[in-house]
C-alpha cells in the first residue's frame, strides 16, 4: 500500500513539474492542425492544388531554425534539397502530402518534429481552350499572389483572378455568340476525367458548381449550338457576364452621317446606340422604318423591317442595319432599295472579316452563300 508520506511525495513532485509540462503544451502544435498554407490568390481549397516544377516552397520546422529553409525550389524533376535531409520528390503531390514526406523524412532525425509548409510561389498554370470562344489556344495565367497582373485593376477591369472556369474564359476573350452554354466539356489533366458544365444554368439560376476550379494541363472545349445563336434571353445573359464577348460588331449603311462597321458595346447593343455612333440620321433619312439582316450562323440570315422610333430592338452580331431616304418610303421604292443595299451581306463574313470575332471562325472566308429571308411590314 502506498502510505501518506509517499502520497504527498507524489502530490508534490506533479505539482513542481506542471509549469514546465504546460508550458510545453502550448508552445508545440497539435500534429493534427492544419499545417499547410497556399500563399496565392487563387480560389483554391487546401489541398487541392498539386505541387510541379517551379513552384517555391517555405519549410518551417517548429522550434528547429537549422531545418527551417525559405525559397525551396520544386526543380524539373519533382525533387526539392532539404538540410539534413537531402533529395524529397513532391512533384504531383499536395501540399498536405509534400509536408507529410518531409515529415518523414526529418523523424529520422528529429524527434516528432512539426513542421509548416507554404508555397510562397507558384508556377503559371497552362489551360487549353477549343470550340467556340474568342481566341482559341493554349494560355499561361499567373496564379502568384504576389504577382500585380493577379489583381484586377480599375483601369483595366477584364483581368479577373483565379482558375476558375469563368475568369479563364473571360482573360481569353470569351465565348463566341454561337456557343453552346450547356454543353461545356472540362477534361481534368490529373484525373484523366472529363466533365459536362452548364454555364447556361450558372447564368439563369446562379448555380455556382458549375464555376469549376481549372489546374494546369486542364483543357477546355465549348461546343457549338446545332440550331444557331442562342436566343434574346441567352444573349443577355452572356453579355451581362464576365465570360461574353465585350463587343457586337454591326455595320449600318444609308442616310446616316457616318455608316461603316461599329463594334457596340454588349452592354448596350440597341439599334438606336449604332445610329448615333454613325453620327446620327441624315435631314433626308427615314427615321420610321429601317431594314436590318440578321444572321442566325455564318451563312443563313432573315431580313426584318422595324419602327426604331417605336421599337429599339436588341441587335445581333454581324446585323447589317439599312436606313433609306424619306423620300423612297414616299415612292414606294424602300423594299427595292433595301434589298438592293442589304444583296452583297450574303454570309456573316462579309461585313469586312468581323464575323470571325462574332461566331468564331478562322476569318474572312469566300464560301457559296446559303440563305433564307423574311419580312414583316
Amino acid at each position: 500500500m502506498i502510505n501518506k508520506l509517499t502520497l504527498i511525495s507524489i502530490s508534490t513532485t506533479v505539482l513542481l513539474l506542471y509549469p514546465a509540462c504546460a508550458h510545453a503544451l502550448d508552445t508545440v502544435p497539435a500534429l493534427s492542425q492544419d499545417t499547410t498554407k497556399i500563399n496565392t490568390g487563387i480560389t483554391y481549397q487546401n489541398g487541392a492544388y498539386r505541387l510541379g516544377p517551379d513552384d517555391v516552397l517555405t519549410v518551417h520546422v517548429v522550434n528547429e531554425p537549422d531545418y527551417s529553409q525559405t525559397n525551396v525550389l520544386v526543380r524539373p524533376d519533382g525533387n526539392i534539397t532539404l538540410t539534413g535531409v537531402g533529395e524529397v520528390n513532391v512533384k504531383d503531390d499536395t501540399v498536405e502530402v509534400a509536408r507529410h514526406k518531409i515529415f518523414e523524412a526529418l523523424n529520422k532525425i528529429l524527434v516528432e518534429p512539426v513542421v509548416t509548409v507554404s508555397v510562397t510561389t507558384t508556377r503559371p498554370a497552362k489551360i487549353y481552350l477549343t470550340g467556340a470562344v474568342q481566341n482559341p489556344g493554349s494560355f499561361e495565367f499567373s496564379t502568384n499572389a504576389q504577382d500585380p497582373n493577379m489583381h484586377v485593376q480599375s483601369e483595366n477591369p477584364q483581368v479577373r483572378t483565379g482558375l476558375n472556369l469563368t475568369n479563364i474564359l473571360s482573360n481569353a476573350g470569351g465565348v463566341s455568340f454561337d456557343a453552346d452554354l450547356d454543353h461545356v466539356q472540362v477534361k481534368h489533366n490529373d484525373t484523366d476525367t472529363t466533365e459536362t458544365i452548364s454555364l447556361l444554368r450558372l447564368l439563369k439560376v446562379g448555380a455556382a458548381d458549375q464555376d469549376v476550379i481549372l489546374h494546369s494541363g486542364d483543357s477546355v472545349y465549348v461546343p457549338k449550338k446545332l440550331s444557331g445563336l442562342m436566343d434574346d434571353q441567352e444573349q443577355a445573359l452572356l453579355l451581362k457576364s464576365s465570360f461574353g464577348p465585350k463587343t457586337i460588331p454591326v455595320r449600318i449603311l444609308g442616310k446616316v452621317k457616318n455608316p461603316g462597321v461599329y463594334e457596340l458595346n454588349g452592354r448596350s447593343p440597341y439599334l438606336n446606340t449604332v445610329v448615333a455612333m454613325a453620327g446620327g440620321f441624315m435631314d433626308e433619312a427615314n427615321q420610321h422604318k429601317v431594314a436590318i439582316r440578321r444572321f442566325s450562323d455564318e451563312n443563313h440570315f432573315s431580313t426584318m423591317f422595324l419602327s426604331p422610333d417605336k421599337f429599339d430592338v436588341s441587335l445581333r452580331p454581324n446585323d447589317v442595319i439599312f436606313i433609306a431616304e424619306n423620300q423612297a418610303e414616299k415612292a414606294g421604292r424602300f423594299m427595292v432599295l433595301a434589298t438592293k443595299m442589304l444583296s452583297p451581306f450574303q454570309s456573316a463574313a462579309t461585313i469586312a472579316g468581323y464575323g470571325s470575332q462574332a461566331f468564331g471562325y478562322g476569318g474572312w472566308k469566300n464560301r457559296n452563300s446559303s440563305s433564307s429571308s423574311s419580312s414583316s411590314k
